[in-house]
């Protein structure tokens, strides 16, 4: 569960991107500043402040769009934690995951009619019961 929910990159940018910001409404406020202390060319003046505006909005956007990532990813991982919590009760439920790098080694759970317990058919065509494996192992019932 922890990498399904792992948001530490895009808080890193986020931070970074917070950072820009600060440095972005620094440079326009040093500007400002700048402009009514000392005569200058008006028109090289505005070119100068619209570029760091624009700056600092593609900026305050990008932060924006992480931070959207990061709250779509918080509610996608609580939306499975309630569901997790709202199963893990139930009896035949899969308590644990060793790795979860290799789910085509699952296989098809399936019920034979001459065999009571369960079978699972492995993607390969082989069958074997839920407590062998169809490859290196990543649950465990």
């Amino acid at each position: 569960m922890a990498r399904l929910g792992d948001t530490t990159e895009l808080e890193k940018e986020h931070r970074s991107l917070d950072e820009q910001l600060d440095i972005d409404a620094k440079s326009v406020n040093d500007l400002i500043a700048r402009n009514a202390r000392v005569v200058q060319d008006q028109k090289e003046y505005n070119e100068r402040y619209d570029a760091l505006v624009s700056r600092y909005e593609e900026t305050e956007h990008k932060r924006d769009a992480v931070m959207e990532q990061i709250d779509q990813i918080m509610i996608r991982r609580r939306k499975i934690e309630r569901f997790i919590e709202s199963v893990k009760d139930l009896p035949g439920v899969l308590t644990s995951c060793a790795s979860i790098r290799f789910p085509h080694t699952f296989g098809k759970l399936s019920r034979s009619a001459a065999r009571p317990s369960p079978i699972k058919t492995c993607f390969d065509g082989r069958r074997t019961s839920l407590t062998r494996s169809c490859g290196p192992a990543w649950w465990t019932a």
